[in-house]
């Protein structure tokens, strides 16, 4: 009998012997334990002693340094390489905040007209009386876009534009 299949005889008559002698044994025989090598990872004694095994001292400095956002890894020719590794909460962070200064001045807008310069505009209108031009510029103090096309029209087309958002 060859020397493997003698060890897998004697492990299968010891593994079905054990749960006839011990009867709490018996409802964990051909049980399924997940992540059974993550438990034996954790839980088995470190026996790394050899050349590269890294200790306690240098894996809490390298965990001191991933917390400051710079990571040491080793190179092929065994020198250090220092890079910086990206944090994500910092990236996330830094996108949220470009993101929402790009809304504000979307919604902000051209800055808006003084009172003075709406009067100026709206009086220089011909053709207009006074009281409507008084009109024109409450209007146009609480609706800045109407003012702006009061700019962009030519002479002509701004009487009309004028009397048309006053009788709104």
């Amino acid at each position: 009998v060859p020397p493997l299949e003698k060890l897998r005889s004697s492990f299968f008559s010891i593994s079905n012997l054990f749960p006839q002698e011990t009867t709490q044994a018996a409802a964990h025989q051909n049980k399924f334990i997940e992540n059974w090598d993550d438990i034996c990872t954790l839980f088995a004694s470190d026996s790394a002693t050899g050349e590269g095994a890294e200790h306690h001292d240098e894996a809490a400095d390298a965990m001191d340094t991933e917390i400051e956002g710079v990571s040491t890894s080793e190179t092929p020719s065994g020198g250090s390489n220092k890079r910086l590794k990206r944090d994500c909460l910092a990236d996330a962070l830094s996108y949220f905040a470009e993101s929402f200064k790009d809304y504000v001045s979307r919604t902000q807008g051209p800055p808006k007209p003084s009172s003075q310069e709406i009067y100026e505009v709206v009086l220089s209108v011909l053709g207009i009386s006074r009281h409507q031009v008084l009109q024109a510029v409450k209007r146009f103090m609480n609706v800045t876009d109407e003012f702006e096309m009061l700019n962009n029209l030519s002479e002509g087309e701004n009487l009309d534009w004028v009397l048309l958002c006053i009788n709104d």
